[in-house]
């Protein structure tokens, strides 16, 4: 029977000839030698003492692994177990055991634990792969008779320890194969998405490019003591409701942007993600400070030195928690106070007197030296180990201009970065509105940096109320017609709105049949070949006709091939030689565009993300100049008079009437907006060179693009 750990009772001898971190040694010895424990005991403990990974983990540690029973499963000693997981390494090749290999080791010999990770988490053991200095799968043994590969092919009993209970589990009937499913996100693209994540990618590293070249030239330009001016980041906002697929779709899109091989000023360089829970920091006051926290520890070890970065951020906390001004004031107080006895006592030399005061003079200077230097460290220790809110609301109180200076901490962050930053933000359609503003707000003020890009995955709905329910007082004042609250502070906000794609039903029906049937055993070579010839077929296309004509599909062509070469064709969408076909495409559009310098980067990236939805789902609604003309007038549509947009999408059938300026039972805000001419113009497509008007027909196509048809895709 399993014993609960009890560090006390603890007479493990660890005899290895592999040095162990401190964590993994204390884990171990936190187990009595004797007690028979599952292996995810093991990490429950480990994990108590490193929650830098815990944005991964859907559960608190302490509830991650509660309810599973201690006296089931595989039982061994905690010493057999770390034994195994150290005969799973190549002992050249990892010198140290610490917490990342451990638990993967652990999760590589017991099944049961790997199952319940990946159901209860995100990306934890990919994160944990990261982490090591080598490939994971090049740090393994490579010789056979390994612990994996004897538990490759060893039965359950086999594994069990001597004098454990096993009963064999009874056949599988039929029925036990359709099974529930985790339907927590998943790296692994099983939804045909890969190939839009992929384009996202692109697009995202493009845009980066043309902001940071502005960044550079501003930095030669100005002299070297000038303040950069504010703004630069690229706010995008990935839409889809509870279910869609936005986390998975996110993670598709990291590996994506880790391929992506960058090269500034001649230096290779990488993409770093930060991945940022909302709802997890939640609680926080102010909302920025984990932000800020988050981005800092994902990023230093990206640096050109980590450990002076880390050194400057430590004194940075101190200034901030006011404690270093404090013990400095301290300090020189000593120092002045044993000068000035020092100064008393050369007037009295021989003096008994004099010489005491002397003595406690040079003491006190001592004193005041090691005193200031110990109490600053400390102050810095508890500054940074803190890495609290408390400090920051502390500092918010106590500075000038705080706000300011938060700014300009958060750029020289990224300044020694080497290469771009994407903010990954996920479950922010959890949160309160109170707390949502705030941190839009922070981004969009205080992070706004050239050299980060931040992706805020939320339902738009749920945005759109926040600030509604926030700013209510204001409503009347800085509403404008067709544009709700809601939407005018998000168009402010994000440079760029996408929608998850819908499934399409032969994706649908593909991924049922891999759930309730399992993948045939040729599957993936198959995708993969397909993949390879799609990627060849469509290298060469330089314009979205072209792209087009390639996908019209065949009835005789499998399926598979049929969403890889759809796959490859939204990549190639994203090339810089297809994007400058679109932009040109839609030049005779932008007279019916706001005048402002944005409105054609919007309407570029708002119409390249609809031509991508409708490549995935159904190419036959672009397959003619005519088609790609309405789905523009579309996007001009949403981007102007979203509440519009959200009409015609809940009601399609009004569009003739809208067409006529026919007006009889629409709300009132929406029937003057309707009779303005601007709005006609983009209606009839009133611009030289369109000749065509919006019609039911692409309005019912659009809305099987995403994975919600009660807003628009593009906002």
């Amino acid at each position: 029977m399993a014993t609960e750990p009890n560090v006390s009772q603890s007479t493990v001898r660890l005899e290895t000839n592999l040095a162990l971190s401190y964590s993994v040694e204390t884990t171990i010895k936190n187990f009595p030698e004797k007690s028979l424990v599952p292996a995810w005991m093991l990490v429950q403990d480990i994990l108590s003492r490193h929650h830098e990974y815990d944005q991964y983990l859907h559960l608190e540690t302490d509830a991650l692994f509660r309810g599973l029973d201690p006296n089931k499963g595989v039982l061994k000693p905690a010493s057999t177990w770390l034994k195994e997981v150290i005969s799973l390494y190549d002992p050249q090749k990892l010198k140290r055991l610490n917490f990342e290999p451990f638990v993967l080791g652990l999760s590589e010999i017991d099944t049961t634990l790997a199952n319940h990770l990946d159901f209860n988490s995100t990306g934890f053991r990919d994160a944990l792969k990261r982490e090591l200095q080598e490939p994971y799968e090049s740090l393994l043994r490579t010789s056979t008779g390994s612990v994996a590969e004897q538990n490759a092919t060893a039965s359950p009993a086999q594994n069990a320890a001597p004098g454990t209970e096993f009963s064999p589990p009874p056949p599988p009937s039929s029925s036990d194969y359709i099974v529930f499913r985790a339907d927590a996100a998943t790296a692994a693209d099983q939804l045909g998405r890969q190939g839009f994540a992929d384009a996202l990618a692109t697009w995202l590293n493009r845009i980066w490019g043309e902001n940071y070249m502005d960044y550079l030239r501003l930095r030669v330009a100005l002299e070297p003591e000038s303040r950069l001016p504010e703004g630069g980041s690229f706010i995008v906002h990935l839409h889809g409701p509870w279910g869609a697929g936005k986390t998975s779709l996110l993670r598709l899109m990291e590996n994506a942007l880790r391929n992506i091989n960058l090269s500034i000023g001649g230096e290779p360089r990488e993409w770093t993600v930060v991945w940022f829970n909302a709802w997890r920091n939640r609680h926080l006051d102010p909302a920025w400070w984990p932000l800020m926290e988050r981005v800092y520890q994902e990023t230093v070890n990206h640096t050109a030195s980590p450990t002076e970065t880390r050194l400057q951020e430590s004194w940075w906390r101190a200034r901030i928690t006011g404690l270093g001004q404090y013990v400095l004031a301290i300090g020189v107080a000593f120092v002045l106070l044993g000068l000035g006895m020092l100064a008393v006592s050369s007037r009295g030399e021989g003096d008994l007197f004099g010489s005491l005061i002397g003595l406690i003079g040079t003491v006190s200077t001592i004193i005041g030296f090691v005193g200031s230097i110990v109490s600053i460290v400390l102050a810095v220790s508890r500054s940074v180990s803190s890495g609290s809110a408390a400090s920051a609301q502390n500092f918010l109180r106590l500075a000038q201009d705080p706000m300011e200076k938060v700014r300009v901490h958060f750029s020289e962050i990224l300044d020694r970065v080497n290469g771009p930053v994407m903010v990954l933000i996920d479950d922010m359609d959890r949160c309160q509105p109170e707390y949502v503003v705030r941190l839009l707000e922070s981004i969009q003020t205080l992070f706004n940096d050239s050299r980060v890009f931040y992706v805020i995955a939320a339902d738009r709905r749920w945005l759109y109320e926040c600030f509604e329910i926030v700013y209510q007082n204001f409503t009347k004042s800085i509403r404008e017609p067709g544009r709700r609250t809601g939407y005018l502070f998000l168009e402010k906000i994000f440079q760029m709105s996408i929608s998850v794609p819908a499934m399409s039903a032969e994706t649908q029906k593909a991924y049922l049949d891999t759930l309730y049937r399992g993948e045939r055993a040729d599957a993936g070579q198959k995708i993969a070949e397909a993949a390879r010839e799609a990627e060849v077929e469509f290298e060469q296309v330089t314009s979205t006709e072209a792209l087009i004509e390639k996908l019209k599909p065949t009835k005789a062509q499998d399926p598979i091939v049929q969403q890889a070469r759809r796959e490859a064709a939204v990549r190639r969408l994203a090339s810089q030689e297809v994007s400058a076909d679109i932009e040109h495409f839609l030049q005779p559009f932008a007279s019916l565009l706001e005048r402002n310098p944005r409105a054609m980067k919007r309407l570029v990236n708002a119409y390249s993300v609809y031509l991508a939805l409708a490549v995935l789902a159904d190419v036959e609604l672009i397959n003619s100049p005519d088609k790609k003309k309405r789905f523009a007038l579309w996007t001009i549509l949403s981007l102007r008079w979203p509440s519009l947009a959200e009409k015609l999408e809940q009601d399609p059938e009004t569009l003739p009437t809208i067409l006529k300026r026919e007006t009889d039972g629409l709300d009132p805000e929406l029937a003057a907006l309707i009779r303005e001419g601007e709005v006609q113009r983009v209606l009839h497509g009133e611009a030289k060179g369109i000749g065509v008007s919006l019609d039911e027909e692409t309005i019912a196509g659009l809305l099987g693009l995403q994975a919600s048809s009660s807003t628009p895709a593009v906002a």
